[in-house]
């Protein structure tokens, strides 16, 4: 008997380590927090006048519907979109704007298929964005703090400038 008390003293060390792997596993999976609001604050304050110029052209250039380091997207058609050429960048007037970004700091823009809003996402997790939001109309709904938050939700910084946070479904 003495024998069947070493193989389940070895089994329950084996249960144990593999119970601890998987919750190991499990933590070490999780996606993580996303950009505080204050970090978010801080960079929209320290760059503002680049988030702001930004924002201006692309609000006034109303064929403009996407911007990356080295991209820009502009209406085809009432249905497509289309990337110009480096060449169609500089001689439409839209070489500054690839600058711009780069001062703000972010990735990439969008505009929303209405053209109302411009949206800059930070960062992506697991199907949840956050970022800024420049629009002239209101956003809602307007909550206090994203960093808690488990809805859509906007945070205002300025006129015209709001953080915003949509969750994975």
């Amino acid at each position: 008997m003495a024998g069947s008390s070493h193989v389940r003293r070895d089994l329950v060390a084996v249960g144990v380590l593999v119970v601890g792997t998987i919750v190991g596993g499990l933590l070490s999976t999780r996606s993580p927090a996303m950009t505080s609001d204050a970090e978010l604050r801080k960079r929209f304050s320290e760059r503002r006048e680049a988030f702001d110029s930004l924002a201006m052209l692309a609000a006034a250039d109303t064929q403009l519907v996407g911007l990356g380091p080295t991209t820009v997207f502009v209406k085809d058609s009432a249905t497509q979109n289309r990337r110009l050429t480096e060449q169609e960048v500089r001689s439409s007037g839209r070489s500054m704007l690839g600058p711009l970004l780069q001062r703000t700091g972010l990735p990439s823009l969008s505009r929303e298929r209405d053209g109302e809003a411009i949206w800059f996402v930070v960062e992506s997790h697991d199907g949840s964005r956050k970022g800024y939001v420049y629009s002239l109309k209101p956003q809602q709904p307007v909550l206090s703090s994203l960093d808690s938050a488990r809805q859509n939700g906007f945070v205002a910084l300025a006129p015209g400038w709001f953080l915003f946070l949509q969750p994975a479904d």
